[in-house]
């Protein structure tokens, strides 16, 4: 009987190391994933804006807009150079739609 109990509790270990190695080896490639997935996500938050600026900056002169201005303050600033829009005007337009 001790025999026995001696191999049930010896099979009981090998499964209970066995789960324990598989938990592991999970826990260790979801961290791996994680970081994989993050890492180029946050240099991408890092090294891209710049980029994009420029690329912006490039096309913003294809559409008509200058490319040192900004088409809100542009808007907001009353006359508009470029287009010869009163912004007072359409300021009031706009006003007249809210009511």
């Amino acid at each position: 009987m001790i025999v026995e109990t001696k191999k049930i509790a010896e099979e009981g270990r090998r499964y209970s190391l066995a789960t324990r190695n598989y938990v592991r080896w999970l826990q260790i490639t979801g961290a791996l994933k994680l970081v994989l997935i993050a890492i180029p996500i946050v240099l991408a938050l890092i090294y891209l804006p710049p980029y994009l600026a420029k690329l912006i900056e490039g096309y913003r002169g294809l559409f008509g807009g200058t490319p040192q201005s900004n088409i809100l303050e542009q808007f907001l600033g009353g006359q508009s150079k470029d287009s010869g829009i009163d912004t007072g005007k359409v300021q009031d337009l706009i006003k007249g739609l809210r009511r």
